[in-house]
Order: C-alpha cells, then structure tokens, then sequence
C-alpha cells in the first residue's frame, strides 16, 4: 500500500510541474490553444507511462519473463536490423542540408514504424510469421520513403 502511495505522490508531482512548465511556456507566447494541447498531452503521455510501469512493478514477481525472453529472443534478428537502419537513415537525413526537414520526415517515420511493430509484435508475442518478421526487418525504409514523397505532398496540400 505504501508503494502505490509513493508512485501516486511521484505521478501527481511530475505531472502538475510538467503541465505548469508546458502551459507557462505557451501562455507567455501568447498561445492558449498549444498551452492546452500540449499540456494535456504531457498529461496523457506522463499517465500512461506511470500506468505502465505500476503495472510492471506490481507484476515483476510473477513468471512472465520467460514469456519476455521468447519474444525477444523471436523478434531481436529483426529489430536489430532495423535499428541500423533507422540509425542509418536518421543520420544520413540529419546531415542534409535542407533546414532539418528530411530528419523531420525520418523521425516521423520512426515513430510510425515503432507504433507499427508494437502492433505486430503485440498481436504474436511468441509466433511471429516470416511475413511479420519480413516486415519488421525491412519496414522502415518503405515507410521512410512512404513518408518523403507524401509528406511534401500533404504540406503542399495544406498551404505551407
């Protein structure tokens, strides 16, 4: 009980100072809408992640490690591959010289893989299919360029 009083404690604290900071910072701009949003983003974000990890406090003396260890063990070919992908891509796109847009679009393209293999990793923790491991392996890049021939598009589209 104690636990959950100290986790409560920590979650409201980071929280109100975190949205205070953010929305201090958007209403000195003079930006109410983005004080707003961002902070109850950060709110969203902030709850979540403490969720989370209650949740792994709580369960961190049950059995569900030898589950963990399979589905790393089944995905980690994959993902590492990946990773030096994005690590290559990301620098690469970093080094342009364009005002940061391409590392803009490759971070985008990040994150978007990373919702998409939580995704498919979720759906089959422990027997993922060749098709799923395929797509974790060589996903990035085609979201990547997925990502920089639409992204001007859509900008195009909406005025900017």
């Amino acid at each position: 009980m104690r636990s959950v009083l100290v986790i409560l404690i920590a979650w409201a604290t980071v929280v109100s100072v975190g949205c205070g900071f953010i929305a201090g910072y958007w209403l000195h701009q003079g930006d109410v809408n983005a004080a707003w949003t961002r902070g109850i983003l950060y709110f969203v974000i902030m709850s979540l992640v403490f969720v989370i990890g209650f949740y792994y406090y709580r369960n961190q003396g049950t059995n569900s490690a030898s589950v963990s260890d399979q589905t790393i063990a089944t995905y980690w070919p994959a993902i590492k591959f990946s990773l030096f992908q994005q690590v290559g891509i990301c620098v690469f796109a970093a080094l342009v010289l364009d005002g940061g847009r391409m590392f803009q679009r490759a971070m985008i393209a990040v994150l978007a893989y990373w919702l998409m293999a939580l995704f498919i990793i979720l759906r089959r923790p422990r027997s993922p299919t060749p098709g799923d491991l395929l797509v974790i392996r060589l996903g990035y890049p085609l979201i990547f360029l997925t990502v920089e021939v639409v992204g001007p598009i859509v900008w195009a589209l909406r005025g900017r």
